[in-house]
């Protein structure tokens, strides 16, 4: 895990339980980091956090259950007030859009975060059949179950922040328990009157469900207008609208009244376009395979019927041969991670969000790391139905920067100019330029705030704190007269015979026994220790604040 978490935690326990409890906590878990000395980009094992939860646990006295919870619900606020506000109020009007947008922000925040070792957790959501207004949200991590209670914290407090509703979570399924691949819960509001904040509106959403396996679709009508549709090639859902236009442009004009002798001349030089449509003016193959040049076109079966005509080179195969094939051959989902990935059924559940391919015969296995660095080659996809029988996933290259392209063997040129990446790849690449940057400085600024406290310590050990503070504000400290003062001394009486009797060890543990009692005693009664040499100890009271009980207090 990055230091980002680390840093939260840190500040959840000194904010609600103070910086002493904190420094247990550290002790416990042997942690041997600093305060406030966490990286935020750096990583660190996950063990080291495991191992703070657990401390923290048992000297808050909680489950860790209920204390992964708390830290959710503070996860959640913390990053709202330290720069993410915008990105998180952003991910969505209802509360499964905003959890279907949580991989698309963790893939955001990926590109700000040096290394590999960025392994973000999968969530993806789908409406409960069985319970009016509930959604099911899955959740799956390479890390098991011990995070699971901070993603409730989480949910419940995304939930009640950013949409005013309080969420029950009722667990349905634990990952790894019982065969189950994912973590599931069945989420529903307290009040009923809050469902319509749980999931868009139905009409808003049923256009985009494929349901080949469970609906038989009449094969002459479109699935979102319930219009004729013709049965002579499929059809782009803007065909209708590109009829609208011919005919409109073929129609004979409104009589008007007539025109002048200057617009006649200009009407009878100026020569119209011959623009002939064919039959069907919807978008044809041929022009699919160029706008959508990753694209791969399936039938009811998931037998391919076109390719894009950039696909078969990243997938080192023959164009030729890939039609009639099972798209299971040419490329599989990775992201998120879903039992049987090919079936209208489980599709149906990524209809309102992107997910991840990589070509099969490269595909890792999905145990060791959901990263996805394991394959050259990835694709980020989303899926469109064009026919009554015919669906469209249309890929694109994930790559986030020039270097990343230039590993899977393409250019710029080679993305379609429609899309928006030739402009990531230019924004991925000065994002991490400028996150490296940050990394360093972060590291840099750790360093100089440890050199500061040091350079504090030992001015503190050597001076008097007033004598400190005008120092470091750049004013001349002037010897000063102090008319009573006493002073004392002492040493340890035999030392040097001892120390050559007695093993170094010994000799230097007796002295900082001796000596941490005598420190302990100097700070009770306000004395101001002067110096420690060899085995000599001096200290004084009335200096520098005036006592009149100085000689009291060194007795």
């Amino acid at each position: 895990m990055y230091g980002l978490v680390f840093e939260v935690m840190e500040d959840w326990v000194t904010k609600n339980h103070g910086i002493n409890t904190w420094h247990k906590i550290k002790d416990r878990a042997v942690c041997t980091v600093k305060d406030n000395s966490f990286v935020e980009r750096e990583y660190y094992t996950d063990d080291e956090f495991y191992s703070l939860v657990d401390a923290t646990s048992e000297l808050l006295h909680v489950s860790e259950e209920t204390m992964l919870e708390e830290y959710g619900r503070y996860i959640i606020m913390h990053h709202f007030n330290n720069g993410y506000d915008e990105l998180l109020k952003c991910q969505g009007s209802t509360l499964r859009q905003w959890l279907s947008n949580l991989n698309a922000m963790h893939d955001h925040i990926q590109r700000s975060f040096p290394g590999e070792n960025f392994i973000a957790p999968i969530f993806w959501c789908e409406n409960c059949d069985q319970e009016e207004g509930a959604i099911l949200l899955h959740y799956y991590t390479l890390r098991g179950t011990l995070l699971v209670p901070m993603v409730v914290g989480i949910v419940e407090q995304a939930a009640k922040f950013f949409f005013q509703i309080d969420v029950k979570m009722n667990r349905l399924s634990l990952q790894d328990v019982e065969g189950s691949q994912y973590t599931s819960w069945r989420i529903t509001t307290v009040d009923k009157s809050d469902r319509w904040k749980m999931s868009p509106k139905e009409h808003e959403t049923d256009c985009g469900t494929i349901c080949f396996d469970h609906i038989e679709l009449p094969s002459n009508k479109c699935p979102f207008s319930g219009r004729e549709a013709s049965s002579e090639a499929p059809q782009c859902p803007f065909s209708q609208i590109l009829k609208n236009r011919r005919s409109q442009a073929q129609s004979p004009p409104t009589p008007t009244s007539p025109t002048t002798n200057t617009e006649t001349r200009l009407s009878a030089t100026t020569e119209k376009p011959d623009i002939s449509y064919a039959s069907d003016p919807g978008l044809s193959l041929k022009s699919m395979k160029h706008i959508f040049p990753f694209h791969v076109l399936v039938d009811r079966e998931f037998c391919v019927i076109q390719v894009g005509e950039k696909l078969p080179k990243l997938l080192e195969k023959d164009a030729g041969l890939l039609k009639g094939k099972h798209i299971q051959e040419l490329v599989q989902i990775t992201r998120p991670v879903m039992g049987s990935s090919w079936d209208w059924k489980s599709l149906n559940k990524l209809c309102d969000q992107n997910f991840f391919l990589t070509p099969t015969s490269k595909t890792a296995s999905l145990h060791k790391k959901v990263s996805m660095a394991d394959s050259i080659v990835r694709f980020k996809a989303s899926m469109f139905q064009v026919s009554t029988d015919k669906v469209m996933f249309a890929l694109t290259p994930d790559a986030s920067n020039v270097s990343e392209l230039n590993n899977m063997g393409l250019t710029l040129s080679d993305l379609p100019l429609s899309s928006c990446q030739r402009d990531a790849i230019f924004l991925g690449e000065y994002v991490a330029q400028e996150a490296d940057k940050a990394h360093k400085l972060d590291k840099l600024s750790k360093q100089l705030t440890n050199e500061q406290h040091l350079s504090s310590t030992l001015l503190n050990n050597m001076l008097p704190k007033k004598v400190v503070e005008d120092l470091r504000k750049g004013k001349t400290v002037d010897p000063a007269f102090h008319e009573h003062v006493t002073l004392f001394f002492s040493d340890i009486e035999g030392f040097t015979n001892m120390c050559d009797q007695v093993e170094p060890w010994d000799v230097i543990a007796m002295m900082n026994q001796v000596y941490s009692i005598m420190d302990f005693l100097a700070g009770h009664f306000d004395l101001y220790k002067v110096e420690t040499v060899g085995d000599s100890y001096m200290c004084c009271s009335g200096l520098p604040e005036p006592d009149e009980f100085h000689a009291e207090k060194i007795a």
